[in-house]
């Protein structure tokens, strides 16, 4: 089984794909760096969203180690225009995943995109790949998973937060959960910031 580390970034001052961390983002982006040295990836990989690469940026320059973009690893777009009821419409596409607001994605589109990114991450054979997303994509990977995930877990997962999962890979397009995402389990992935503690990890499973 290949193990790889699904981080969120850290603050930013907007949503939009050029937005900066913001002061506290950049102080947590810093205060990773003593995590990520103790847990020692072999790659990273991040979203070409600037606040994703942003995130492993410190690190990377004290390993040493490029900084790989996959547009897969962007954020969901829910929408191509701002919505009133943005938390209405998201929480109706993870009860219905194949719903799409105006302009958007599908829950299952996002997740389709991640998954086969996260499965080409693997094919190339590192140790231990670090991985910088966005809370909504790496919620619709966790729903993969088990299907009673919904949208508080995008809420629960901190900035930066991370998950630790476990992937086999399997025939194409085939995706089995290793562990079940329990309400007790979704409830664990209440991470604190690195600003004043240690990062948490917790372990996932994902097969391919």
């Amino acid at each position: 089984m290949v193990k790889l580390l699904l981080i969120r970034h850290c603050q930013a001052t907007a949503q939009h794909p050029d937005a900066p961390l913001t002061a506290t983002g950049i102080e947590a982006a810093e205060a990773l760096v003593l995590r990520l040295r103790d847990l020692s990836p072999d790659a990273l990989y991040s979203s070409p969203y600037e606040r994703a690469h942003a995130t492993v940026r410190p690190f990377a320059v004290l390993a040493g180690f490029p900084i790989r973009f996959d547009d897969r690893l962007r954020e969901r777009v829910l929408s191509d225009h701002d919505l009133e009821d943005w938390l209405d419409h998201m929480r109706r596409s993870f009860a219905e995943p194949n719903y799409r607001a105006p302009g958007g994605e599908s829950l299952n589109q996002a997740q389709s995109r991640a998954i086969a990114a996260l499965a080409d991450i693997v094919a190339a054979g590192h140790r231990l790949p670090a991985v910088v997303s966005h809370g909504n994509l790496i919620a619709s990977v966790l729903r993969s998973m088990d299907d009673m995930v919904r949208v508080r877990a995008v809420a629960s997962l901190a900035q930066p937060g991370s998950i630790r999962s476990g992937i086999r890979c399997r025939p194409a397009g085939q995706v089995r959960p290793a562990q079940p995402l329990t309400p007790r389990r979704i409830n664990r992935l209440r991470k604190k910031s690195v600003l004043g503690s240690d990062l948490s990890d917790h372990d996932a499973g994902l097969s391919l």
